[in-house]
């Protein structure tokens, strides 16, 4: 089962009985419920567990979901509940310091749990006689050992079952990580858990690898070792049932590491940590308008599924049909396991388009839909069926006006279509291409756009809404877009996502900057002023302070080129201004980091100095004064004829801004 469905089964128990607790007896007969395949001394055995692990005859939370997740994880793998299995999930409850190992305290730790107070001298005696290396602690096949001379638990050979459950030690993958200070860096956690991904499912991963290595660790920059073990146990759990390490997988690991209360659901505060550590806009707004769209069941919060419907939003590309995943998540064994591999289906719009053919026509340019399904239908054959629908909106599309019928030139268009797809379309740039090709025109003007997107069920609220579109991807700027532009136009999707690299992050912003610029660029001649730059935030953002707004002054001023900015030094600018943005998401502009940011692009050389010269052309940039004395007397300042220091740059460009 899931780590979820624990959480519910506890709820619905303590319910019952005391809030937030629930018996030893109780927990047991859950366990035997939960896992029914069982050998006949596992209730003794699970007395003792649940003993071991609650300190007391009450079980919480947390320590009744981590134990069952043990128990599940290894009733998977080995099809049972035995004393094996019982007994492995004793030591990973016992092992407080994520070693895979017990050492003399914790093995007290053990026989004070149920009951058997012995002295240090006995203690070490008892591991002693059990410990088969030497190395002064009991490993967990040494444990089984021990439990075995007086339970006689070993359904197999202790090496046997250690394969059937696949152990790995992953303290001992942690010691091995590289070290800097003797700490571990969660960028080298990251490094070595890519590794486990296919080449070229890669991309993306990484990013939200950083994301749950971040959300897991209390420090930001390193990982200890038990912050490392319970990730690496945390993935181990779904990948024991997924098969492999994917983006919903990562996410539900995500989800987990943020729902520190056991509630299994995430509240705006959680996700909003989630968004900052992925880079995404994380403002109270934008993060409540999340959770509205996303929860389902109006509850104010999120539950794992609604959580994973976030991948629509977030990530790139997502693997899994959801609702065939979480029932994985919550398979008892393999044969419960189905098949849940998603593939996006292609957009044909289901707007209900009617297709005239009841049109008859002598004209021998004219192809009616009577002739051309036939046609179809003998070319597919037995696929005709299931492809036919995609022809009949082709044939939809082709016909501008409605007439009931199209011409030769888009019939022979389609069939050389048909013949190269095999009557399939593999994806949604495909499909747009044969639609604009149909329009028989190598440019098509805004008339023309809102009769094709109407023709595929991607209408325009408005017409100004479609001109906006066009000019967006109008590149030479001549009111036209071609079919390249047009196929971007309808399948750019230039949101955020989780998974996306840094470049990707990058260019998808300064995307969203071209796109500002052109629409503002309303006479298309390449350049905006100062006023229509401050416009463009202004209509993003709807209000912004007077420290925003000198930022934007101060970030136009050094872009700007005789009054103006073009689109590439927009994006620029833009790029500037978010690179100075505070950390705090209350979206104030940090001016002295935009200033700093400012001295070593003109001092590239990562210098505290900058030579007279530079200084000369950057207050001609700022339109600040620059007469021989002014500039003689701010280096005087710095005590240097030829140099002034970052601080008093900083300085005299902050206040005569």
């Amino acid at each position: 089962m899931s780590r979820e469905s624990f959480i519910i089964q506890f709820n619905g128990a303590s319910s019952m009985i005391k809030k937030n607790k629930i018996p030893v007896a109780r927990c047991i007969n859950l366990t035997m419920e939960t896992f029914n395949n069982r050998t006949p001394n596992c209730e003794e055995l699970l007395s003792m567990l649940w003993r071991i692990t609650s300190k007391s005859d009450d079980v919480g939370i947390e320590t009744f979901v981590k134990t069952m997740q043990h128990l599940d994880n290894l009733y998977f793998k080995t099809g049972e509940l035995n004393g094996q299995v019982i007994v492995t999930a004793a030591f990973f409850s016992l092992d407080s310091s994520y070693d895979y190992s017990l050492d003399s305290k914790e093995v007290s730790e053990f026989f004070k749990r149920i009951g058997d107070k012995k002295n240090s001298k006995k203690i070490k005696e008892y591991i002693k006689q059990n410990d088969e290396n030497g190395d002064g602690v009991l490993q967990l096949d040494e444990f089984l050992g021990a439990f075995d001379s007086i339970y006689k638990i070993n359904s197999i050979p202790i090496n046997d079952y250690l394969k059937v459950i696949e152990f790995t030690d992953f303290s001992k993958r942690y010691d091995l990580l590289p070290k800097k200070k003797g700490k571990v860096l969660q960028e080298d956690v990251v490094q070595e858990l890519i590794k486990y991904i296919p080449l070229n499912e890669r991309k993306g991963i990484e990013t939200q690898l950083s994301v749950l290595i971040l959300l897991s660790s209390k420090d930001k920059k390193t990982m200890s070792r038990e912050e490392y073990v319970k990730v690496r146990r945390g993935i181990n759990y779904i990948e024991t049932k997924i098969g492999r390490i994917t983006t919903e997988v990562l996410m539900t690991c995500t989800f987990r590491a943020l729902d520190k209360s056991c509630s299994a659901s995430l509240d705006n505060n959680d996700l909003t940590r989630m968004l900052k550590a992925s880079g995404m806009e994380s403002k109270k707004k934008v993060v409540l308008q999340y959770i509205a769209d996303l929860d389902e069941n109006g509850d104010g919060v999120l539950q794992l599924d609604e959580m994973l419907s976030i991948l629509k939003v977030f990530v790139n590309k997502h693997n899994f049909d959801i609702e065939k995943y979480l029932k994985n998540l919550d398979a008892r064994v393999p044969a419960d396991i189905v098949e849940c591999s998603f593939k996006e289906p292609i957009k044909i719009p289901n707007n209900n388009f009617i297709v005239n053919d009841h049109l008859t026509s002598n004209d021998s340019e004219q192809i009616t839909f009577a002739l051309f399904d036939a046609t179809i239908k003998c070319k597919l054959g037995e696929s005709y069926s299931t492809n036919n629908e995609i022809f009949k909106f082709l044939f939809f599309v082709a016909d501008i006006h409605n007439q009931g019928f199209i011409t030769k030139t888009q019939f022979h268009l389609i069939m050389k279509f048909l013949d190269s797809t095999n009557g399939k379309i593999e994806n949604d740039p495909v499909l747009c291409r044969i639609c604009f090709q149909l329009q028989g025109k190598k440019e098509i003007g805004v008339d023309e756009l809102q009769t094709l997107c109407n023709k595929m069920g991607q209408p325009f609220s408005s017409e100004q809404e479609a001109i906006n579109e066009l000019v967006m991807y109008d590149d030479n700027r001549n009111g036209f877009i071609d079919e390249d532009e047009f196929v971007y136009l309808m399948t750019e999707d230039d949101e955020l996502k989780m998974d996306d690299s840094n470049e990707e992050h990058l260019r998808k912003n300064a995307r969203k900057a071209v796109k500002l610029f052109r629409v503002h660029d309303t006479n298309r001649d390449g350049f905006l002023n100062e006023t229509e730059v401050v416009e463009i935030f202004l209509a993003q953002w709807h209000q912004f302070s007077p420290n925003n707004q000198k930022a934007i002054h101060i970030g136009f001023l050094k872009n700007q080129q005789n009054d103006f900015i073009d689109e590439n030094r927009f994006v620029i600018l833009c790029q500037e201004l978010e690179a100075a943005m505070t950390e705090d998401d209350s979206g104030e502009i940090n001016i002295d980091k935009l200033i700093t940011n400012f001295f070593y692009f003109y001092v590239p050389n990562g210098s505290n100095l900058m030579n007279k010269e530079t200084l000369e052309k950057v207050l001609i940039q700022f339109k600040l004064p620059s007469s021989p004395v002014l500039i003689q007397n701010l280096l005087t300042s710095s005590n240097s004829f030829n140099m002034i220091t970052f601080e008093n740059f900083s300085k005299y460009i902050s206040q005569h801004l």
